[in-house]
């Protein structure tokens, strides 16, 4: 839980998301909460070495070309004793059963 004496800053690739995101902020009044668009995949993250306390990325290094270099971005700006969260589903491993044809 971050409250408004710190920072949240969200990065997409969608620039639709990021506007939508900043949308449901601003009407939620969430002041210290900011979304960004960026193509991680061939930009630096715009923030300096260390700068985040703990980063989470959900649902992304699945669509990466180059997984590695994206996760060692995500080290860099993360503070040494942080931490970088990465989530990613395996839908191909995922089964469902069920009686209903």
């Amino acid at each position: 839980i971050v409250d408004s004496s710190g920072e949240v800053i969200g990065i997409d690739y969608d620039s639709e998301m990021v506007e939508q995101a900043n949308e449901k902020a601003k009407h939620a009044s969430l002041s210290h909460v900011s979304h960004h668009q960026l193509d991680i995949e061939k930009e630096s993250i715009p923030y300096p070495d260390g700068y985040f306390d703990g980063i989470r990325c959900e649902r992304v290094f699945q669509h990466l070309k180059n997984p590695k270099s994206v996760l060692e971005e995500l080290k860099r700006v993360c503070k040494d004793d942080g931490w970088v969260v990465v989530i990613d589903t395996d839908h191909s491993t995922r089964s469902i059963d069920t009686d209903e044809s």
